[in-house]
């Protein structure tokens, strides 16, 4: 079972939930970000690999942008709930699944981006400190 982000936090106002006729368009969009999040994952390993050349970079924005789309995918995945409360066809059923199978995948990306951002951070943070005694 996925750990999924803010999985108990507590919305502002009411959710709107989306027709089912709009998940083709949801399975697009994570379709979508699973591939530039897997980019973005390689890239945050290679900037792990070589932390010395990214003591300025934007870490802690970055992190909570890949926060806030764990939100997301914690929304996403209260709507499949609600899609599976109604009745579906078969391969509504499917799609539901299939979408639902790129939300744990996306959310785990996001997780191993994160957690590489964390070493980055604290390897940029000592070899700041090690520029800074060696002056």
């Amino acid at each position: 079972m996925s750990k999924l982000a803010y999985k108990d936090k507590q919305w502002q106002g009411p959710i709107t939930w989306e027709p089912l006729s709009n998940l083709p368009d949801f399975i697009q969009t994570v379709d979508n970000a699973v591939m530039n999040t897997q980019e973005h994952a390689s890239m945050i390993a290679q900037a792990v690999d070589n932390a010395h050349l990214f003591a300025d970079f934007p870490v802690s924005t970055m992190m909570e942008t890949l926060n806030d789309q764990r939100d997301i995918v914690s929304v996403y995945r209260r709507q499949i709930e609600q899609w599976r409360t109604g009745p579906l066809s078969m391969e509504q059923h499917f799609e539901i699944t299939y979408f639902e199978g790129q939300c744990v995948r996306l959310d785990s990306l996001l997780s191993l981006a994160i957690d590489q951002l964390e070493v980055l951070k604290k390897m940029a943070t000592s070899s700041g400190r090690s520029r800074s005694k060696s002056r």
